[in-house]
């Protein structure tokens, strides 16, 4: 038979270019070759690489997922009592009382953080725990000859004639009342709770390192307080649930971008464990 008679010859060629070469011959996979590969994945020996890895994927899906990762919780805040005071700044009728010249001013942020009624739990469990209490008023003479502002909330006390000495509103609150081992801190005439009084004296005779503040106004004596204490070296702790403002606004937004640059916010419960 020729091969014109049973193919016609350019079959013929083209069947034998293709066996003559080697990259067509190479695309058919020898399925059992151990070398070849497709897809990246390397085939074992017996041409049963598919399927094991098949096989070897369904039994890893199938297994189970692993637990969820949790985080640690942080370790529980606890405060030598001897080492610790509770500073409170001008818990005061002005601020405190119903018929305080100040007191509608801030009545939105006390009733927001009930904080009267937690900064009396606060100031009774650290007293009888041990700690020390120290009370930190605001008094100026009749005229308020001891202020030289002009402008500024130092002004606008001077003009209210807030804070005089002798009268109601210079009063400690019904329910902040010092009792006998407590301290009361003398000349507070400004913001700070340091400048011009013997806070920090009281504070270096007792050897405390902890100071604990509460009162008014958060973004005012508070503030001004906490700063002074940490950079005297202090540990500082801020009770957000024992300060208030004269707006929530102000209150929660230095809590949130300026206080945690200077002392550890916490809250009252938080505190009452601390030192217990």
């Amino acid at each position: 038979m020729t091969p014109s008679s049973s193919f016609p010859l350019s079959v013929i060629t083209a069947l034998f270019l293709f066996a003559a070469t080697p990259t067509l011959a190479f695309t058919f996979p020898l399925i059992s070759s151990p070398t070849s590969t497709r897809c990246g994945t390397a085939r074992s020996s017996g041409g049963g690489g598919g399927m094991d890895a098949y096989a070897a994927a369904l039994a890893a899906s199938s297994k189970s997922p692993p637990p969820p990762q949790t985080t640690p919780s942080p370790p529980q805040l606890k405060l030598d009592p001897s080492e610790t005071a509770l500073v409170l700044i001008e818990y005061q009728n002005e601020f405190a009382a119903p018929n305080g010249k100040l007191y509608s001013a801030v009545q939105a942020c006390i009733e927001h953080t009930n904080m009267l009624h937690n900064s009396y739990n606060l100031m009774t469990s650290m007293r009888n725990a041990g700690c020390h209490i120290m009370h930190v008023p605001i008094i100026f003479d009749e005229g308020h000859a001891q202020i030289g502002a002009t402008s500024g909330i130092l002004k606008g006390i001077q003009d209210g004639k807030t804070f005089e000495r002798n009268s109601a509103g210079a009063q400690f609150y019904e329910t902040m009342q010092p009792v006998q081992g407590d301290m009361i801190v003398s000349g507070k005439l400004g913001l700070c709770g340091f400048f011009s009084t013997n806070l920090d004296f009281l504070l270096r005779q007792k050897q405390i390192k902890n100071v604990v503040l509460g009162g008014f106004l958060t973004n005012c004596c508070i503030e001004s307080t906490m700063r002074t204490a940490y950079e005297c070296g202090y540990e500082v702790y801020t009770v957000k649930d024992c300060t208030a403002a004269t707006s929530v606004e102000a209150h929660e937004m230095v809590y949130e971008h300026s206080f945690p640059m200077f002392s550890t916010v916490v809250d009252s419960e938080e505190m009452r464990k601390a030192v217990v």
